[in-house]
């Protein structure tokens, strides 16, 4: 009877935040600052895959403390591996830091991401200039619409509750919205020049983020060859575990994610599975079969305790191929 009414109420604080007025779209489209929040984070995101193995990342993420965050890396079978390192770029007024810019071309639409300087091969530089402009083939999607209550207020009612508790729940609270699309452009490396046309995913998200309260997260995130975009996220806080969020699209129609697995029930052993298969339920009535299969990846370590495996997949919904991202996060167990 007690987690019962515990659901009931935990039901009513997310359907609450669900009735909350969406952001403007020039909100969702700008940096964020809170000096206030001794670990505000604004991050952005971005990354593209080519059919002929080719991939890459990019992520800014400004922060009040702790120092500001970058990934820059680039893989051709040609050539390898390429990665920005020991960057010390200054933060611009905008998406900026030192020559790693993104610049907003079109609000809801269109980005382009520009570097030029060194980047490095292991302990060989090289100079690079990067010029991508993305391209979204869908509408942007706040997560703010992206969760499902009963499982949410599930996940919520089997923690004890605590005035410590309900204060990690607001400093977990975050704005996110994810695009899908196409980015392309030139690399001009060492002066020869290379054009690339990548389909992509994009992030945006602000809020308070330590990452020593994660235990595991899963970001499963892609483009299709028809042109829909999707989406299931999965993240186990320290103090709260359970969480899942997403979407998928059908032309212009947005369904959320409602029904499925936790991490532990698909990512144990092996953590980070290569390949995996998911039946996952949508809203109104939409249930796919999400196969992924991973054939590259970027590893990246977050303030020393968190480590990111960014796997590179292929992906197959129903049948209809596509290639995303596939992204599992874990706590440094050393």
């Amino acid at each position: 009877m007690k987690n019962r009414l515990k659901q009931q109420v935990a039901k009513w604080m997310v359907g609450r935040s669900k009735k909350e007025p969406l952001l403007p779209l020039a909100e969702l489209e700008k940096k964020h600052k809170d000096s206030s929040k001794a670990l505000f984070n604004d991050s952005s995101y971005f990354n593209g895959l080519g059919k002929d193995g080719s991939y890459f990342v990019v992520r800014q993420s400004f922060r009040t403390t702790r120092g500001n965050e970058y990934w820059l890396k680039f893989y051709f079978p040609d050539i390898g591996q390429l990665e920005l390192k020991n960057f010390q770029g200054e933060e611009g007024e905008g998406f900026q830091q030192g020559a790693l810019r993104f610049e907003c071309l079109e609000m809801g639409k269109r980005w382009r991401v520009l570097y030029e300087g060194a980047i490095w091969q292991g302990s060989i530089e090289h100079e690079i200039a990067v010029d991508l402009v993305f391209e979204g083939q869908r509408a942007l999607v706040d997560f703010g619409r992206a969760t499902f209550p009963e499982r949410t207020a599930k996940a919520l009612a089997k923690e004890p509750w605590s005035r410590a508790f309900f204060k990690k729940l607001q400093d977990m609270k975050k704005v996110h919205v994810e695009q899908g699309g196409t980015i392309k452009g030139t690399v001009v490396l060492n002066g020869k020049s290379r054009q690339v046309d990548w389909i992509s995913v994009r992030d945006h998200s602000w809020g308070i983020r330590q990452w020593e309260n994660w235990e595991r997260h899963v970001w499963l995130s892609g483009v299709l060859e028809n042109g829909e975009v999707f989406n299931a996220s999965f993240i186990d806080y320290k103090y709260l575990s359970g969480l899942s969020a997403g979407y998928v699209t059908d032309g212009k129609e947005l369904h959320f994610l409602q029904e499925c697995p936790t991490i532990s029930e698909f990512a144990k052993h092996p953590p980070v599975p290569e390949e995996g298969e998911l039946v996952l339920g949508y809203s109104d009535g939409v249930n796919i079969k999400l196969r992924w299969k991973i054939y590259g990846n970027f590893d990246f370590i977050m303030d020393g305790k968190y480590i990111i495996y960014e796997g590179m997949a292929e992906y197959w919904i129903n049948g209809v191929k596509g290639r995303g991202v596939a992204e599992f996060g874990r706590i440094d167990q050393n």
